[in-house]
């Protein structure tokens, strides 16, 4: 089949092969934003306290990560066809997934004997349909009441709707241009980071069911995140073109040291979330620069527990209610021991591990045999995924 003008200029630039190290990364970052939502309720000394808060910055990683790999794999997207193929790629991925938390979520509450009728119908009413439309993102408070993790993926959602354009624009310019837009969409997302940090506690909407603050609405906003996932998508790009880091073994090291730093600083420091694009943009490029960093068994299991990532970034609020209501703990704001955290953590992975390989690559794999043609042939060999 001929391919498009894109698919042309793509296959003179890379060979499809898998950029393990990423998709290991994942893993990483996955418990990291679930040891910040919990490991909070374990007594610890104030420098592991703050590592612990700061792990919802890998959230910011995940949208980069996101741009980076959706510009790796993509192909055709100059065309109708193309485009197609791209967004069933991205239901196939994220959708069953998805809805599976969602209906955890929602049983948690019928079951929840705290939680008053009337409450539950306003939260199924309101929160619950914004979140089975990916909307939570856009409507004050929409992120905070219903599955809280969830607020991302309306932000990938609104990503995933805007990237084929994108790319196209990105695909056709130059190297000098490239780095232009790094370096200036860099500084947007350090702008925005400042901007919201000084709209902290101001009250958006109060004494309605959509009550929030400022900082928080803009901080899920959809928009708001576009940047650094424009960033993860001229990198990308970058990449694919063949720019490649001299000692990139050296630049891991540095970026590695940078986010330790990053992470001992006080939660609400600003300054963290100044630095992390720039951070993140080092881990993920000299990542993908040292394909090969890990190897044999250990690869394996590592790219096993980033391909089920996902599910332990999306699953882990409804399975934390699960969890608390077995063990008979309050959900939140009572101290834990650090085994009864290890102990939800160990579950929280096993079941997502057993989700992926029972439910989520046969679901994925229904919908794209369902939908998709012989030109999603590229993306398949390449087995990477942006989630």
């Amino acid at each position: 089949m001929r391919r498009s003008a894109i698919g042309r200029k793509y296959s003179k630039l890379i060979k499809p092969s898998e950029l393990p190290a990423l998709t290991i990364v994942r893993f990483f970052a996955a418990v990291a934003v679930v040891w910040f939502h919990y490991g909070r309720f374990v007594p610890m000394p104030g420098w592991l306290l703050n590592v612990t808060m700061s792990g919802y910055v890998w959230v910011t990683f995940f949208f980069m990560l996101s741009g980076f790999i959706l510009v790796y794999v993509a192909r055709d997207l100059d065309t109708s066809s193309g485009r197609r193929q791209f967004y069933v790629r991205r239901v196939a991925r994220i959708v069953p997934v998805y809805l599976l938390a969602w209906a955890l979520f929602a049983v948690c509450q019928l079951i929840d004997p705290a939680v008053s009728v009337a409450y539950w119908l306003k939260t199924m009413a309101v929160f619950g349909g914004l979140g089975l439309l990916f909307a939570q993102g856009w409507v004050p408070g929409g992120a905070q009441y219903w599955n809280t993790p969830a607020w991302s993926l309306s932000c990938e959602a609104f990503f995933y709707l805007c990237f084929p354009a994108i790319f196209v624009v990105l695909i056709w310019m130059q190297r000098r241009a490239l780095w232009i837009a790094l370096i200036s969409l860099t500084v947007v997302s350090m702008f925005v980071a400042y901007a919201i940090d000084g709209l902290k506690g101001l009250p958006l909407l109060p004494e309605t069911v959509f009550a929030t603050t400022w900082n928080k609405f803009l901080t899920y906003h959809p928009v708001v995140q576009m940047a650094v996932f424009l960033v993860g998508m001229v990198l990308g790009r970058l990449y694919v073109m063949g720019v490649r880091l001299k000692s990139a073994g050296l630049w891991l090291a540095i970026s590695i040291a940078a986010l330790a730093g990053l992470s001992l600083l006080d939660y609400g420091d600003v300054r963290r979330d100044l630095l992390l694009v720039p951070a993140f943009s080092l881990l993920i490029y000299s990542l993908a620069c040292l394909p090969n960093l890990i190897r044999g068994k250990a690869a394996a299991v590592g790219v096993l527990l980033g391909n089920a990532s996902f599910g332990i970034y999306i699953l882990q609020e409804p399975l934390w209610y699960l969890y608390c209501g077995l063990i008979g703990m309050p959900r939140w704001g009572s101290a834990m021991s650090l085994a009864s955290l290890l102990l939800y953590l160990a579950f929280l992975l096993s079941f997502s591990v057993v989700i992926y390989m029972q439910f989520e690559r046969r679901a994925e794999k229904a919908i794209k045999s369902t939908f998709a043609s012989s030109r999603d042939a590229p993306a398949r060999a390449l087995g990477q995924d942006a989630a």
